[in-house]
């Protein structure tokens, strides 16, 4: 991915990763846009950041995902990178004795993977007219491994994970070049890290076979088309303990 001269539009922008993506890359001069649910956040960075746009967006809302995506594209036709962020997580517990959060759960699921789905569909036909386009797909390491206390989330980021696969495949010949970007998790140990340096990531490929490190072996199945977070933005961006992935 080229690093500056990009129309970017992140969801989930107002925190964590989101806004650290943001941050990051308008101040490589790219031309960002960003969204979440509440307008406060969004004024507040958008104020820090010169140039800065935002859009507000409930991702559980299907008809407010095709409406911005409408005025997203009118507005900055030049979009060529969309990133599928927005995510939340929640303990949830099946043991003897605790009833099911059905709000919780359908928030959960509508968020983070029907979420990411209807944005993408919403937002393909424009991508479809731009050479240098790119859909980004935030999963988790929890995908791979995942966290007993959020079996829910960990279960939608694979879910994201595989579906992200199969659209890399089903897109491969349309021009739009589909990256998942996998936050680290917390493992007692390094899990590997790839990029897409080389022919079909192969120096990715090989830093996860040499360092064999917890979760690796089940990484570097996807390395040819994966980022891990902290090549983007540094050690300790994808802290586990945020509530956002």
């Amino acid at each position: 991915m080229k690093m500056e001269g990009n129309t970017i539009f992140i969801t989930g922008g107002t925190s964590g990763i989101g806004r650290g993506l943001a941050e990051a890359l308008h101040q490589r001069g790219n031309q960002v846009i960003i969204s979440g649910r509440r307008e406060d956040r969004l004024q507040e960075i958008c104020s820090l950041h010169l140039g800065m746009s935002y859009y507000r967006l409930d991702v559980t809302d299907p008809q407010a995902i095709q409406a911005v995506a409408r005025q997203v594209t009118e507005d900055f036709p030049a979009l060529n990178v969309v990133f599928n962020n927005s995510g939340v997580r929640m303990p949830i517990s099946f043991a003897p004795g605790c009833p099911l959060d059905e709000p919780g759960l359908e928030s959960e699921i509508n968020t983070n993977l029907f979420g990411p789905i209807r944005v993408a569909s919403a937002f393909l036909p424009h991508l479809f007219t731009k050479t240098d386009a790119m859909l980004i797909n935030v999963s988790s390491a929890f995908a791979f491994v995942p966290r007993a206390r959020f079996p829910v989330y960990c279960a939608t980021k694979a879910a994201v994970h595989v579906w992200t696969l199969s659209l890399r495949h089903q897109l491969r010949d349309s021009g739009v070049h589909v990256v998942e970007l996998i936050p680290q998790g917390n493992f007692g140990g390094r899990v590997c890290r790839a990029d897409l340096q080389g022919p079909r990531g192969r120096r990715g490929r090989d830093r996860c076979r040499r360092r064999g490190k917890t979760g690796g072996r089940y990484l570097a199945r996807g390395c040819e088309e994966s980022l891990f977070c902290d090549e983007w933005l540094g050690p300790g961006a994808s802290d586990s303990s945020s509530p956002l992935a």
